[in-house]
C-alpha cells in the first residue's frame, strides 16, 4: 500500500496537473473508440502498448480473456460489451491475450488450480479452445491455446447480438491480437495469411492492411 500511496501522492502533485485538460472533459462523460477485452494479467496495460489517450479505449478484463457465449455466463461481460457497443457506440473491439497467459498454461498443464470450484466453473468456457488444439496437436504448448483462445473468443462475441448487429451494417470491427509481455511486440490476426503475424512485419498505418487483419 505504501507504494500505491506514494504514486499517489505523486500523481496529484504532478501528473494530476499536467494533464488537468484533459481530466475536465471526461467529468462529463466518455466516448471511446475501442472496446479491448484482454486479462486481467497485472502485465497487461493495452493504453502502454497502443499509446492511447484516457478516455480512448473502454476496457473488459477478466482471467483468459474469456468472452462466454450470448448468455451463456452471469457475469459482467454481456453488461458491457452492449454498453460499449449500444451506448459508447465503440468502432473497434480488440481481442488481446499474451503470452505467458496462467489461464492457458493451466489448459495444458492441469494443475491443482483445477481444484478450486470458481476456476473450474470460469475455465468451463475455454472447452472449445482445448478441442480446437488437440484436434491439431495433442501435445501443443501454451502458446497454441493462447492463440486459438483469442480465436475462439472472437467468434463467441459475434453471438452477442448488438456484435453481430454491428458487424452486419459494418460499423463494427473485431480484431485479434497477442502482446508479448518480454519483449513488448504484439502479434495480430491476418485473414489473409490464416495465422498470427508481428505487427511489426505489418504496414500498420496502410488502410488496405485494416481489411486483411479484421475479423
Amino acid at each position: 500500500m505504501s507504494r500505491l500511496l506514494t504514486g499517489l501522492s505523486g500523481f496529484l502533485n504532478e501528473e494530476r496537473r499536467d494533464h488537468e485538460a484533459k481530466l475536465v472533459p471526461l467529468g462529463k462523460g466518455q466516448s471511446p473508440h475501442t472496446l479491448m477485452i484482454t486479462c486481467s494479467d497485472s502485465r497487461i496495460d493495452p493504453n502502454f502498448f497502443t499509446r492511447a489517450e484516457l478516455g480512448d479505449i473502454f476496457v473488459l478484463r477478466n482471467p483468459g480473456n474469456i468472452i462466454p457465449r450470448y448468455g451463456g455466463a452471469n457475469g459482467g461481460e454481456d453488461f458491457a460489451i452492449e454498453l460499449a457497443v449500444l451506448d459508447f457506440k465503440v468502432e473497434t473491439i480488440v481481442v488481446c491475450g499474451h503470452s505467458h497467459c496462467g489461464a492457458m498454461s493451466a489448459l495444458c498443464e492441469k494443475g491443482e488450480i483445477f481444484n478450486r470450484k470458481a476456476t473450474q466453473a470460469w475455465l468451463k468456457h475455454t472447452e472449445p479452445t482445448v478441442k480446437r488444439v488437440k484436434t491439431r496437436n495433442e501435445q501443443a504448448n501454451a502458446n497454441a491455446y493462447i492463440e486459438e483462445n483469442v480465436l475462439v473468443q472472437v467468434e463467441n462475441l459475434k453471438t452477442h447480438p448488438a456484435v453481430s448487429e454491428g458487424v452486419r451494417q459494418r460499423n463494427l470491427a473485431i480484431f485479434a491480437w497477442v502482446y508479448d509481455v518480454a519483449s513488448g511486440n504484439v502479434l495480430v490476426y491476418s485473414t489473409k495469411r490464416k495465422a498470427f503475424v508481428s505487427a511489426t512485419d505489418v504496414n500498420l498505418e496502410a488502410r488496405p492492411v485494416l481489411s486483411e487483419l479484421c475479423m
